[in-house]
């Protein structure tokens, strides 16, 4: 969820914000059955959650990581995984430790990070 572009964007507001697109999310996509008419994929579950906030604000976020996973306790039928790609110069304000700590797996970004690229430790 989320990414670079601004129609992209998952901005939230507050915590309740992200209890609400946590639980939106959790039955349009996962394992929820509210609104089951408007599920794209049907009965389809998907594994998890990629969040990808690129926004340099994390209001919500937390409550979002907790309401997904209180949600995927109540489906013992699957596993699902909430993972990451917070940028590499730490701290990284838009996945702030507290979410990360929260996480399945993190997958650093490397890439477009000026001082974390490896030509930046190479000298020629």
């Amino acid at each position: 969820m989320g990414g670079a572009n601004d129609y992209a964007d998952v901005t939230l507001k507050s915590d309740q914000d992200g209890e609400e697109v946590a639980d939106k999310v959790w039955n349009l996509f996962l394992g929820g059955t509210d609104h089951a008419e408007l599920r794209p994929f049907g009965d389809v579950k998907l594994d998890g959650v990629d969040l990808d906030n690129e926004s340099g604000n994390a209001n919500g976020y937390l409550a979002m990581v907790k309401r997904f996973k209180s949600n995927f306790a109540n489906d013992s039928s699957k596993k699902y995984y909430l993972t990451a790609a917070p940028q590499c110069p730490f701290p990284d304000a838009s996945q702030p430790l507290d979410v990360c700590q929260e996480l399945d797996y993190v997958w650093v970004q490397f890439y477009n990070n000026g001082d974390c690229n490896i030509a930046s430790l190479v000298s020629t």
